[in-house]
């Protein structure tokens, strides 16, 4: 296939997307005349470009088409559903015949003579056309010089290529000396700004996975006597290319789900006093260094009750059991496989294939699907997923001598065991369970997983990494807390991808080589079962965002608590190159200089001490600190409020302790304006 075919089966392909929308926006807004243009010119485009390239086929439906649309322009036929079903018919004939030029590099055989028939007949249903349009198309439009096409083959390559050069980087950086130590800050500034540039590269707003969207609900709505909106906010928030192609499927279930199960009638809806149409709202964030995508309706909720009795007729819960469970457990059973509680099968559901492959889909690329209800208010359904799966942060950990690294954002907090501490391992029925704040949440060891469990002779102060799994936690036990870092992610070799306790292979900053853990696997592999996440009293429809934060320890006094949303990383930092610039403890950091904060008591003569990183805006400090204590998935409201700019949020509950909040943004603002050596308690 020759060039220009090719750029005008991209061109094409663009266009027709943006047509999909246009057109479930045409008819809802059938007077809008700037909309009816900006479709007819599209379609001319089109037609257009087939004459140049001689494509005989797809100008002949397309001149057609574009008939009907001048119709429209003109104001001679008015636009209706039924006229627009019309157009999205000829627009799928449209993206049939150019699929087949894809395959093949030819228009592909068919008869199109009934669809041209009932085209030339909603053209005709009023006055004579009007003059044709004379105005010749380019073959293709000009083409902005400030943006260039690359092919998907390309683009792998060149981010397979910065993984090896981030790694190499990663190497060569612990052994710096004080000759190479310019130019290895220049380079790792240089990689560093090369490998976002990279990423930002590959990055697309999910609005151009929602192009498709507004069609598909309509059509289901038209098919099933329904009237539904599709509200969506958040297309601009950008993911990773691969990562939106992997959550096409699920995100179109959801809808198919919500449209179908969720949504009521409108002569229901009408008598629960609710608005005859019904609404699906989809939006989309980042939050974490993850990307949250909501789909909401406003429709009848989960029917727990019948959820429940299908459970049990199919023998997923026993009848014994059935009645103690909660709500939020009947709500998950609709995650089990196979499950439906539809009695006949129909073109949308019925055949037990749903939220099950939903989820499973999800978790094989690090995310996480989350379901909340309120019966005859709707339901929410809340996927998270990574930004990227080729450059990922990842929490390192060490068992039995080796080293494994997991997603962070599949770790909800990590909990050290210590002699007489809060934190015990009990066991119950030879299995092991960590009381977590009142919740028996289920334990594995790294050292059962991968051999014998020999925990009391291997560590004597061990940590449990709590994970997500489905929509549970579970915790993995392991002998120590490595080290937290980006990674870039390899995937397994064919021999070992059967294994379903890794999900990829990473080398780390020493050269050495890790396998990445998929929680889910090591769960199914362990046949335990995570516990629910702490259901709340009055569970909303929509959830409240979550404030995550990390736990440390810093000299005297209580614990501290840093918002991860502040937190950029954790590194080790050679101590003996902190310099005294104009009153301030800084030290050589990537890009340029690190301003050092510490607490009275902070044990700063280490040679290597570890620095928490945190983030502002576009600006950086580092907190020198002694040793992690945890990870809290959510941090209360402080209870004991501090003056403003004292460094200290105030004083708040976690994990059963009172903890000093940490005022991220007032510490950075004072290291960067001069001020810190005006505190002796927090000068290095």
């Amino acid at each position: 296939m020759d060039e220009l075919m090719q750029e005008f089966l991209t061109d094409t392909t663009e266009k027709l997307n943006a047509l999909d929308l246009d057109l479930v926006r045409l008819e809802k807004n059938p007077n809008d005349g700037e909309l009816i243009g900006r479709i007819f010119r599209l379609v001319h485009t089109v037609k257009g470009n087939c004459g140049f390239l001689g494509l005989p086929r797809l100008e002949n439906v397309t001149h057609h088409a574009e008939s009907v649309l001048s119709q429209y322009r003109a104001g001679t036929v008015p636009v209706t559903t039924d006229s627009v079903s019309l157009i999205l018919q000829s627009l799928d004939r449209i993206k049939g015949i150019v699929g087949g030029i894809a395959e093949t590099g030819a228009e592909p055989p068919g008869e199109d003579k009934a669809l041209i028939e009932l085209l030339d007949m909603e053209a005709a249903s009023k006055k004579s056309l009007p003059e044709a349009v004379t105005a010749f198309s380019a073959a293709m439009d000009d083409v902005s010089a400030k943006s260039l096409r690359i092919s998907v083959e390309t683009l792998e390559d060149m981010m397979t290529l910065m993984g090896e050069l981030v790694l190499a980087r990663n190497q060569l950086l612990p052994h710096m000396t004080p000759n190479s130590k310019q130019p290895m800050q220049r380079l790792d500034k240089t990689v560093s700004a090369l490998q976002q540039s990279m990423l930002k590269a590959r990055m697309q707003p999910v609005g151009n996975l929602w192009t498709k969207l507004p069609r598909l609900v309509r059509d289901i709505a038209i098919d099933l006597g329904k009237k539904i909106r599709i509200d969506m906010a958040g297309g601009a928030t950008e993911v990773d290319r691969q990562v939106l192609e992997l959550i096409r499927d699920p995100l179109t279930h959801l809808l198919r789900n919500a449209a179908d199960h969720g949504i009521e009638k409108p002569a229901l809806r009408v008598t629960k006093g609710k608005p005859p149409e019904g609404v699906i709202r989809l939006s989309a964030r980042h939050e974490g260094g993850q990307v949250i995508i909501d789909v909401a309706d406003d429709g009848r909720g989960l029917d727990e009750a019948a959820i429940l009795q299908r459970a049990v007729e199919n023998g997923l819960v026993p009848a014994t059991r059935a009645r103690n469970l909660s709500s939020a457990q009947i709500q998950q059973l609709v995650f089990a496989p196979g499950f439906t509680t539809s009695t006949e099968v129909t073109s949308l559901s019925g055949r037990g294939v749903g939220m099950d492959v939903v989820r499973a889909n999800i978790e094989k690329i690090g995310g996480t699907v989350e379901l909340s209800s309120v019966a005859g208010k709707g339901a929410v359904v809340t996927m998270r997923i990574p930004l990227t799966l080729a450059i990922i942060p990842a929490l390192v950990v060490k068992t039995d001598g080796e080293h494994y690294a997991i997603p962070r954002n599949t770790v909800r907090e990590v909990v050290a065991l210590r002699r007489g501490g809060v934190h015990q391992i009990q066991r119950i029925n030879n299995a092991k369970y960590l009381d977590l704040r009142g919740q028996m949440v289920p334990l594995v060891s790294l050292q059962a997983v991968f051999g014998a469990d020999t925990l009391a002779a291997k560590s004597l102060n061990p940590f449990i990494v709590i994970l997500h799994a489905g929509n549970g936690v579970f915790g993995v036990i392991c002998d120590a807390v490595v080290a937290a870092e980006e990674i870039v992610v390899k995937p397994l070799s064919p021999a070992l991808r059967r294994l379903r306790l890794f999900s990829g292979n990473a080398v780390l900053g020493d050269g050495g080589v890790v396998l990445i853990l998929d929680p889910s696997g090591i769960a199914r592999d362990a046949g335990i079962e995570p516990v629910p996440k702490p259901e709340s009293a009055d569970m909303p429809v929509l959830k409240s965002n979550l404030r995550p934060a990390l736990l440390f320890r810093a000299g005297s006094g209580a614990d501290r608590a840093v918002p991860l949303e502040h937190l950029s990383r954790i590194e080790r930092l050679d101590m003996s190159q902190v310099e005294d610039i104009a009153g301030r403890r800084v030290i050589a950091y990537r890009d340029g200089l690190l301003p050092l904060i510490a607490w009275h008591g902070v044990e700063g003569n280490k040679k290597r001490q570890p620095v928490l990183v945190i983030r502002n805006g576009g600006e950086e400090a580092g907190l020198v600190f002694d040793s992690v204590v945890g990870v809290v998935d959510a941090l209360p409201e402080v209870a004991l409020k501090q003056e403003s700019g004292s460094g200290s949020l105030g004083q708040a509950l976690a994990n059963g302790h009172a903890v000093d909040v940490v005022d991220a943004p007032a510490l950075i603002r004072r290291a960067h304006e001069g001020f810190v050596h005006d505190r002796p308690d927090t000068l290095l």
